[in-house]
């Protein structure tokens, strides 16, 4: 995929991975809807980064773990881009906490935010995506294949991830590719 002049939305692009992700993207072309959640100042650190590749740019803060914030967002996307080509469902929470330790708030918290927030985003990305179709891409993680320990709901959350991809991959294919990635 020729990525120059592709529109782009990453979840979780203020800091870590989600912000490395998008600065390639800006560097390889993209224009590039900058997700985040509380971190403003990081965002807007990384607008700036963006906007030094000369290509169009805008934040937008959301709460993934509710629907309507989602449908919100893919709004405010279509209004200031028109069309997305690519999503990269990069949000995520991380808890150390050991099983006999996880509250319900934990539980409901990292699946909202992990699982169903990639979920409603990939339906949503796609309806922006029309007839000439696009990328969806899903950060897992090593969690996903191997038991942490310390991080039950994370594993289970992004092993969730990995059949969501696999499912997205069967619904939407050949107009949309859908990928997981997991690092480390």
């Amino acid at each position: 995929m020729e990525l120059k002049g592709k529109n782009a939305l990453v979840t979780g692009a203020a800091h870590r991975v989600g912000k490395a992700i998008a600065l390639q993207l800006a560097q390889e072309g993209c224009n590039i809807a900058i997700h985040f959640n509380s971190a403003a100042q990081d965002a807007e650190q990384t607008l700036a980064e963006i906007r030094g590749f000369s290509v169009k740019a805008h934040t937008y803060a959301a709460d993934l773990r509710s629907l309507v914030a989602i449908q919100d967002l893919f709004e405010n996307v279509a209004r200031d881009f028109g069309r997305l080509d690519i999503l990269v469902n990069s949000a995520a929470i991380m808890q150390r906490k050991a099983l006999p330790e996880v509250s319900l708030e934990d539980w409901n918290a990292t699946i909202e935010l992990n699982l169903r927030a990639p979920f409603f985003c990939t339906q949503s990305a796609v309806n922006l995506m029309g007839e000439e179709g696009g990328a969806i891409v899903n950060i897992s993680d090593i969690a996903g294949l191997l038991p942490w320990k310390d991080y039950p709901v994370h594993s289970i959350s992004k092993i969730g991830v990995e059949m969501l991809t696999k499912l997205a991959a069967l619904e939407y294919a050949p107009r949309v590719r859908v990928n997981a990635v997991a690092p480390g």
